[in-house]
Order: C-alpha cells, then structure tokens, then sequence
C-alpha cells in the first residue's frame, strides 16, 4: 500500500515523528515512525534511503541510515556507492543482498552482486552488527524444491559508531506473517529481569474450573497449625491457579509468546534446506490457526469479557502501556546529585540508598534516643 495508508492505519500507535517515502506501485515504499523525547529529523530520503539525526540530551547526535536495497542487480552498485558518502552511521534495513553462502538456502547457488557489495564493505571500513535469533529473515513462501530462505536483512556500523557503541546487538524475530522478518537493534542490549510476582487475573476467576480448584484445594487434609494449614493451602492453590492460567491465557484470542517461542526454536535450528521446509509448514500451519483463534475469541469476548470488564481492546492495551512506560525508571538522582541511567545504574542508586535506611550509623547514644521516643 502507499504510505499514506500505511501511515493512517498506524497513527493510532501515537509516534512522534513519521518520515516517509511513497511506494511505486505495489513495490518499495518507507515509513519510519519515531516515539522518542529528543528532537529527531530527516535529513535526506529517497526509494532507497532514510537517513535520521537524532539529537541526545547531553548535546551530541547521532545518524541512522534505514536502508531498502535495490531489487536489480544491475542497480546495486550506485546503492553502494552513494553509502560510502555517510560517516558516523548506522545502517540497518532490508539490502536485497546475500553477502555470503551460509546466508542462502535453496535456489541457485550463485549469488549476484556480492562483488559490488563486498566493494563498498571493504572500501567503507564498516563492521556488520552481530545478531541472534534466526538465522534467515526472508523467504519466498514456497515449498518443497522450490523453497529460499536468505538473510537479506543485517545492520552495519561505521568505525566512529562502533568506538561509540561496540556492544551494539541485532535480534532476529522469527518470520510470522510477512515474508521478511522483524529485526531490532539495541545499542547496550541487557537481559531485563523481572521480580513482579505473578497475579492472578480476573478474567480466569468466571471459569468454572477454578472454583472447583479453590474447593478441591481448601478440603484437601493438611496436618499442623491453623496458620500452617493456610499457608500450606495458599500455596498449593497459587501453583494450580497460575499453571492454569498460564495454559489458557489468550491474548486477542492467540498465545503470541507460545507461537513466537515456538517458530524462533525452529528458525535457530535451520542447516538444510529439508529443515527450512519444516520451518516454513510451521508457519503456514500457525498462521491460519491463529487467525481462526482470533475470530472464535473475538465474538466471545464481546459477550462474556466486557461484563467482567476485561475485554482486551487496543484502548485498554495502549493504556496498560503508557502505565508501564509511566512507571519506568529511566534516570536517577544519587547521593552526589549527579543523574545516572541505564538499568544497573538506576538499581545500584536504589540499593545504595535502601541500605542506607536499614543500616544507617547510629550514634553512640542512640539507645537513649530510643527510650525518650518510647516514653
């Protein structure tokens, strides 16, 4: 579609800034939608590049080239040449190009262009962003002897932003609805732990089923004291509840982690062309499968869900969003008034100052203190 359309369908997503250039046809097109608080603008556009400068809060910047590869080969070369021009980049997008033959499954063996491409590589000094994931990002939907999977979507660095940011990571989403797959990039990536306990959600509390848990578990005989008995029975009962939950939880009607997990297991493991094929029945299998789950969940959740006040709208989901970005911590203050960012900064600053108040230094006569509070 153009992307005018494209656009339209997604403003309810709220980005700050959209940049864009319109699709010849059913072909190309680029649309980049910006959610961020520092100021971010286009400074060139074309079919084949977006080049953003965004602008930090400590007064430096830094550029981001999206990148849509020319479908002719015969074309590539001038791609290639004119991205010689940019200093300081990122480089990231779909280049229609297979750079070497471990990124290529089915189909011929030769790949065209890899001369060119290897031109601009070696002549522009600029280091391919690791990544992980599945390997292949793109395939032509096909089965049997007919089937290509290719990594045609990769991120490049220049020296000057590797020197700045070399611990930068790609991830490769498995391949769901599209042809291509979703690549994301991040700049200090860190595995986010999270300590919320899980809790119980309301719409699991109308089945039928749980109330027979709830009974089943509370008659259960449980030797010792009174409080021990409900302890042991609270627990019992949180281990049932959540495994149950957890097995039926839908979200718009599809267990999209599940099936998310579930084809990036297969894509890792993909070596043969055989195993592609596997990969690519998984897909064509889920999908459907989904679709059907989508509409059975959405007829009844207009019935059932809204009276229990649970129904899962993109309003409702935008709003849980926003809380949580809300109550993100980006930044801190510490004890030398200086701010920090970053997860384990704003978490030592927090632990710091939590032993601070339960392991203040107390006063020799502290205990006197005491006993004129009391008193």
């Amino acid at each position: 579609m153009d992307v005018e359309s494209a656009a339209s369908r997604l403003v309810s997503l709220g980005p700050t800034t959209t940049f864009r250039w319109n699709s010849e046809g059913s072909s190309g097109g680029l649309l980049v939608l910006v959610w961020s608080n520092e100021v971010v603008d286009c400074l060139f556009s074309s079919k084949n590049f977006i080049l953003c400068k965004m602008n930090e809060s400590n007064g430096s910047w830094k550029y981001i080239l999206f990148v849509y590869g020319e479908t002719q080969v015969e074309k590539r070369r001038i791609i290639w040449e004119q991205l010689e021009e940019f200093k300081n980049v990122l480089v990231i997008g779909d280049f229609n190009q297979v750079e070497s033959g471990s990124d290529k499954l089915g189909g011929s063996t030769r790949i065209r262009g890899l001369e060119a491409f290897l031109d601009w590589r070696f002549s522009s000094n600029v280091t391919e962003v690791p990544f992980s994931g599945p390997k292949f990002t793109w395939n032509n939907k096909r089965e049997g002897d007919d089937l290509i999977l290719e990594r045609l979507d990769r991120a490049y660095v220049t020296e000057k932003w590797f020197d700045h940011s070399p611990d930068g990571r790609i991830i490769h989403e498995p391949i769901v609805c599209s042809d291509h797959a979703t690549i994301t990039y991040h700049e200090q990536p860190s595995e986010m732990v999270s300590n919320t306990p899980y809790q119980i959600e309301n719409w699991c509390l109308a089945f039928p089923e749980i109330k027979d848990m709830v009974q089943h578990t509370w008659n259960e005989e449980v030797s010792g004291s009174f409080m021990f008995q409900l302890s042991r029975k609270l627990d019992r009962l949180r281990c049932k509840l959540q495994y149950w939950c957890l097995e039926h939880k839908k979200v718009w009607g599809i267990n999209w982690r599940k099936l998310t997990k579930d084809l990036r297991s297969s894509g890792m493991n993909i070596n043969l062309i055989q195993e592609g094929e596997g990969y690519i029945r998984q897909i064509n299998h889920l999908i459907p499968e989904s679709q059907l789950s989508f509409s059975f969940w959405n007829q009844r959740m207009k019935a059932n869900w809204i009276r229990c006040g649970d129904c899962p709208t993109p309003t409702m989901y935008r709003r849980v969003k926003q809380r949580q970005l809300h109550n993100t911590i980006l930044t801190l203050r510490n004890e030398e008034d200086a701010w920090v960012e970053g997860q384990r900064e704003v978490e030592e600053v927090i632990l710091s100052s939590i032993k601070d108040i339960y392991n203040p230094v107390l006063l020799e006569n502290h205990g006197e203190y005491i006993d004129f509070l009391l008193r």
